[in-house]
């Protein structure tokens, strides 16, 4: 069927958008920093926010949910939800995780493999915190398919200073590249933002016991309050290695207003560039795809490393002064080594991971979803070869195994080596795989 507006042109696309609070009621363990946290109170609520997408008979549902991550489990079932009570293909749903340390855990069921092999990072499955936030989505999700209309697409991108840097070593060369989608109403000029920004959402660090979306959540809410601006959603890139740890200027909630706010600034700039594309047909594939285990070494060497890093700890804690972003780099390294201590052996079974990688097709625009914690050199081989083409690479999206690392990173003493559950060429594996499914579409 071919869909007309009243003056009998033929419509491109339609777009229609919705939020949800998902902030729970009651006090929750918050997720992250491996550290056992009970929220004592809520600085600023947490949300679900969806765009869904049609033209012609195909839809794309957009969600955004500021949550640490979600696991297979939990997109199973809502994809599931979702589709018994809109008919839209489960295929062609994308449920994103902003990635907030800040947020209720309890989204990860214990049979998940990142569970399983760190049982004393993740809070207890919360079945109950789970229904309640899938029955608001699914709502949510109803209304903006009642609210679809026709809309004008158009995008930009640019680079944004001084928010984020490589966390692993500040001399790393990032590139900070915003790139934003603009859908605007052709009859109300009422407009849906998506913005793509890869950094952690980590400014609030472990002695918060607030609940927040972090710099995202103020973001959003900045741009939701300029005129016209129905909804603004997020998407995190390719941001395993990227975070504020040697941006920031202190870890409160005015650093957490000031970030977002220069990053909200620079969307606004940005749209003031904006180029209007043609947008007539969108797809949807996903590809599953098997993932080798590592092999752990030994304890006796990670005990030796441990010692290692402790040491330097104390030397640190005497040289660097009141230089904390260092000091929490070696902190996260010692975390990493202690875990990988107590993950021997607990995937002893297991051979491989099993999860998926989405490419959404929106026009001349692809989405892509990461499970878990991508490099940014990843992401940056993978747009590399799409020159031109807009990407919006989304970590933490549809599942979550944990940090995916480069080939190269495997022997660093870096946190995010150690915590990987994926053998080498996991990564790599992973972005040939992208790169076959967006040559396919």
């Amino acid at each position: 069927m071919v869909f007309y507006n009243e003056k009998g042109d033929k419509m491109n696309i339609y777009c229609g958008s919705a939020k949800v609070d998902i902030t729970p009621t009651e006090s929750k363990l918050l997720a992250g920093y491996m550290a056992t946290r009970q929220s004592k109170g809520i600085h600023d609520p947490i949300y679900a926010r969806i765009v869904a997408i049609r033209s012609q008979q195909t839809f794309i549902i957009l969600v955004s949910l500021d949550l640490i991550c979600i696991d297979q489990n939990y997109t199973v079932e809502l994809r599931k939800k979702i589709s018994d009570q809109t008919n839209v293909s489960k295929e062609c749903i994308f449920l994103h995780a902003t990635h907030t340390h800040s947020g209720p855990g309890g989204t990860i069921q214990e049979t998940s493999p990142i569970w399983r092999a760190f049982p004393d990072l993740w809070m207890p499955y919360d079945r109950i915190l789970v229904n309640e936030q899938h029955k608001k989505i699914v709502e949510a999700v109803k209304l903006a398919l009642e609210n679809l209309e026709e809309c004008k697409v158009s995008i930009c991108e640019g680079e944004v200073s001084g928010i984020a840097a490589n966390r692993i070593s500040s001399e790393i060369e990032y590139s900070s590249i915003l790139k934003v989608i603009e859908f605007e109403y052709c009859r109300t000029n009422k407009k849906i933002i998506v913005y793509h920004f890869a950094c952690h959402p980590t400014i609030m660090n472990r002695n918060n016991l607030l609940i927040s979306a972090d710099f995202p959540g103020v973001t959003s809410s900045n741009l939701e309050n300029e005129n016209n601006v129905e909804i603004a959603l997020f998407i995190n890139g390719p941001s395993g290695d990227i975070s504020t740890r040697f941006t920031r200027k202190e870890a409160s909630f005015y650093e957490v207003r000031r970030v977002g706010t220069v990053l909200s600034a620079a969307v606004l700039e940005l749209l003031t560039h904006k180029k209007q594309i043609k947008v007539d047909t969108i797809s949807s594939k996903i590809e599953k795809v098997d993932l080798a285990l590592r092999n752990i070494e030994d304890s006796a060497q990670l005990q030796h490393k441990l010692h290692e890093l402790k040491q330097r700890h104390k030397i640190q804690r005497v040289t660097a002064g009141n230089n904390c972003a260092y000091l929490r780099k070696i902190e996260s390294e010692i975390e990493g080594v202690s875990a990988l201590i107590k993950k021997s052996g607990a995937l002893e079974n297991s051979l491989t991971i099993s999860t998926e990688i989405q490419v959404l097709k929106l026009g001349e625009i692809l989405f892509v979803s990461i499970p878990g914690e991508i490099f940014n050199e990843t992401g940056t081989e993978i747009t590399n070869n799409y020159n031109g083409v807009p990407v919006f690479i989304a970590g933490n999206t549809n599942d979550y195994i944990g940090y995916i690392v480069p080939e190269g990173y495997y022997a660093s003493d870096s946190y995010e080596a150690y915590m990987t559950l994926l053998e080498k060429g996991s990564s790599e594996k992973i972005r040939d795989t992208i790169l076959y499914m967006m040559d396919q579409l």
